[in-house]
């Protein structure tokens, strides 16, 4: 990646890597004189564990009777959450069970039992909120960068990794389905994204520190930042199912018998052009948010006071390209093309992107907005054909001055999202299954009536043919009733003789078979190779090889590739547990609520409260006929009207992100309050955080399992010269081929993951990196190239 390139420009990149450049950008820092956010995510809404839980009054002295006749009175004892916990506890018994899980009640007590209330629930306070902006001030609308307000974020670079998560939190109705994860080491512009925070946390340094054998999967929270060096990448994350349909709301998918439903996301439909994968260019735009889940300390303040690394989260914008054989309408055959491709969503996941004619925030809404400016680029053409043909014109050698000359003519397609993703399609790995249109939104959501603007770049001397276009995006001409922009350009030469044809080489891909060799069960196994990203949902009971394509000639396992180019092949996966049953279903059965212990007004509960004082009561009956001590009714009255509003009068009411979660209209604290406590906001963290072990099994860790992750060697620019590698340089084929005097060349590529665990309480993925060390499966690819 060079380093080197501006806010105006960029060389031509010959490796075809750095396809293309923002450029002319509000947040490019091309004097470093951005500093990098300090990582105190406390001071901006992040929730401790440690402070600002606030125990319910079940102990461990109670755990031992949490089991047997008792379990539902005592249970009933806990302050908000308890009867909520008892109406759901069937549904939460038949996921433990499906799954053969151990007694809900014997369970929740030997963990009450080892560890108290305050580790059940107050974990949970990591995730409320799990993402809180930078540069807030106080929790409030304010923000103490020169703006004063949300600023809309970017960053660009290479991907060192791209992948659907497996682990997310919070599910619910915030993450409508799993991320992907793009993680993205950034250019000098932008290394200042990069916060403070943005480090190992103890947990995971325990775990990976020498003379470990784990080592980190992933580097976004790496060592430190060193001066002038940025040692590792940002993630930038993007709720797939605000655009994607969850599959909870698709029909069930025969193969699996656990019944999965659909398809994990539109980037696996043939129909969607690429998606990003590792060592691609990358560029987003979007909220820039601390990670409140990954703090290195859950000190709130003094000189241990904890770290969060900053993220951009959701994403608003995001482009990347790919460099392949294209087939335009004005050449016979495939040419080299670079594609580039610009997606945009208002949808984000846990809160949405505003209008540029609002003004104010809705509820479901962050202060900055969809549609409110352009975005340009710096976009590369394939190298052109050779110097201009002359060609003599006439009847006689007089005429030898009298000739034609022919130069290049650039070839544009522009193609609108949804592409051509129709109602029903064949599933690329089994030919007679049908796939359901799997948008959330459908076509009707998108724009595509908003014309991107293209214009070739003048190169640098005269009589060179330009290599370079701007491509600028107006996205502020989104029209409001839209949902979503997409955009893929295609560019391309002109081919009058063939000669750029004969570049780009037939590949035809057959995933053999995968085999794994720890896990077991229902396994979700994703494929991509040039970004194209194919999707196989496994059951799984033996280390027998797994056939992943029944038919090698269907099309959408062909690949058309310059000479030039690269096939690089990546894989991940996970393992399904109760955990993701539960994600897989639908958005209702998702909701969270919380508060509804009575049905009555606050007037109508006080005068509940001294009638039974009266008659020498310590106990008052709630709605679903349970009952709970005096004392603690008294103390939830007290708390103020805000709380008792919220949770525990009236209805039971859905839980709301900026109202409950966030609370961004929270009014900064003063000086003189200061380390005090603020009951209400804690107490309603508290609430939400027990309503969210209610619904998650987590005391089981019946979290699903990643699997292991196939990537190319290197995210280097300088490619392997073997033609057997990963990733394999298409020029190492080719001279195979051509050595061999073959017009067919059939390679196989083998690859093992090596095993993936946990590392830390952070979620954070890492591989023993021993080569003997465990694997959790193997994977054979077959390739064979030929001409077109």
């Amino acid at each position: 990646m060079d380093n080197t390139i501006g806010n105006d420009s960029k060389p031509w990149d010959k490796d075809h890597i750095q396809l293309f450049h923002r450029i002319n950008s509000d947040q490019f820092d091309g004097d470093k004189s951005h500093k990098p956010a300090s990582g105190k995510g406390y001071d901006c809404g992040c929730r401790s564990p440690k402070s600002d839980f606030s125990p319910a009054g079940i102990t461990s002295s109670l755990a031992s009777a949490l089991v047997g006749v008792v379990f539902d009175a005592l249970l009933a004892l806990i302050p908000v959450v308890g009867p909520a916990l008892l109406a759901l506890k069937e549904t939460v018994l038949t996921v433990l069970h499906a799954e053969g899980g151990p007694d809900f009640e014997k369970a929740l007590g030997e963990l009450l039992a080892r560890e108290g209330e305050g580790f059940l629930f107050g974990n949970f306070l990591r995730s409320i909120p799990a993402w809180v902006p930078v540069d807030r001030d106080g929790y409030g609308p304010k923000f103490n960068n020169p703006e004063g307000k949300e600023v809309e974020r970017e960053v660009e670079g290479i991907l060192t990794r791209s992948f659907q998560t497996s682990r997310d939190m919070p599910f619910f109705q915030w993450s409508h389905w799993y991320h992907w994860s793009f993680q993205v080491r950034p250019i000098d512009g932008y290394g200042y994204m990069l916060g403070e925070g943005n480090i190992r946390n103890q947990s995971e340094r325990d775990k990976t520190d020498s003379p470990s054998d784990l080592e980190e999967a992933t580097d976004i929270n790496g060592l430190g930042r060193t001066t002038g060096n940025l040692l590792h990448s940002m993630e930038c994350l993007i709720d797939v199912g605000a655009f994607s349909k969850p599959p909870g709301d698709l029909p069930p998918d025969p193969r699996d018998p656990k019944g999965f439903r659909g398809i994990p996301g539109i980037m696996f439909h043939p129909g969607w052009p690429f998606w990003p994968m590792t060592s691609d260019c990358f560029w987003a735009t979007g909220r820039w948010v601390y990670a409140c889940t990954h703090s290195t300390s859950l000190d709130k303040e003094g000189e241990n006071a904890g770290l969060m690394p900053t993220q951009l989260n959701p994403c608003k914008a995001i482009a990347f390209a790919s460099y392949e054989g294209f087939k335009f309408d004005e050449n016979d055959k495939l040419v080299p093309a670079v594609r580039f491709l610009f997606f945009a969503c208002r949808k984000g996941g846990y809160l949405n992107f505003g209008d540029k004619a609002d003004t104010e925030e809705k509820e479901d809404t962050c202060s900055v907005k969809f549609n409110d400016k352009d975005y340009e680029f710096i976009v590369d053409l394939p190298e052109p054909p050779n110097a201009a043909g002359a060609w003599p014109i006439g009847h006689t050698p007089e005429f030898l001055l009298n000739t034609v000359v022919l130069r290049p003519h650039l070839l544009v397609k522009v193609e609108f999202a949804p592409f051509q993703v129709p109602q029903n399609l064949s599933d690329p790995l089994d030919p007679k299954r049908k796939i359901s249109n799997p948008f959330l939104l459908d076509s009707s959501a998108f724009d595509q009536s908003v014309q991107p603007i293209i214009e070739l770049l003048k190169p640098e001397a005269p009589g060179v043919v330009p290599n370079q276009v701007k491509v600028t995006i107006p996205l502020s001409k989104v029209d409001k009733s839209k949902d979503a922009y997409g955009v893929c350009i295609s560019l391309g030469w002109s081919d009058g003789d063939g000669n750029l044809a004969d570049r780009v080489k037939k590949v035809t891909v057959r995933f053999d078979n995968v085999r794994f060799l720890e896990k077991t069960g229902v396994l979700y196994f994703k494929i991509c190779l040039n970004s194209r990203w194919f999707y196989a949902p496994l059951q799984v009971q033996s280390k027998i090889p797994i056939p992943l394509t029944g038919n090698p000639s269907d099309p959408h396992l062909i690949f058309f590739v310059p000479d030039d180019a690269r096939i690089r092949i990546t894989s991940h996966g996970m393992k399904r547990n109760g955990y993701g049953e539960f994600f897989e279903k639908s958005d209702p059965d998702r909701t969270l609520h919380v508060g509804g212990i009575f049905r009555v007004s606050i007037g109508e509960l006080k005068k509940e409260v001294k009638e039974a004082i009266d008659h020498g009561s310590d106990v008052l009956q709630d709605a679903n006929g349970r009952f709970l001590k005096i004392d603690y009714v008294n103390d939830l009255l007290n708390l103020g009207p805000d709380f008792v509003n919220d949770f525990l009068t009236g209805e039971r009411k859905e839980v709301k992100w900026k109202t409950h979660v966030d609370p961004v209209n929270k009014k900064p604290v003063a000086a003189k309050d200061k380390g005090k406590i603020d009951t209400v906001n804690q107490e309603t963290g508290s609430a939400v955080a027990r309503e969210m072990f209610v619904l998650l099994p987590v005391i089981l860790a019946n979290l699903n399992e990643p699997l292991g992750m196939v990537e190319p060697v290197s995210s280097s620019t300088q490619p392997s010269t073997t033609f057997d590698s990963n990733p394999t340089p298409m020029a190492a084929l080719i001279k195979k081929l051509k050595d061999g005097g073959q017009k067919q060349l059939v390679v196989e590529l083998n690859s093992t993951a090596a095993h993936i665990e946990v590392a830390g309480d952070a979620d954070m993925l890492a591989f023993n990196n021993r080569i003997a060390g465990p694997k959790d499966y193997g994977l054979k690819c077959v390739l064979t190239v030929e001409s077109q």
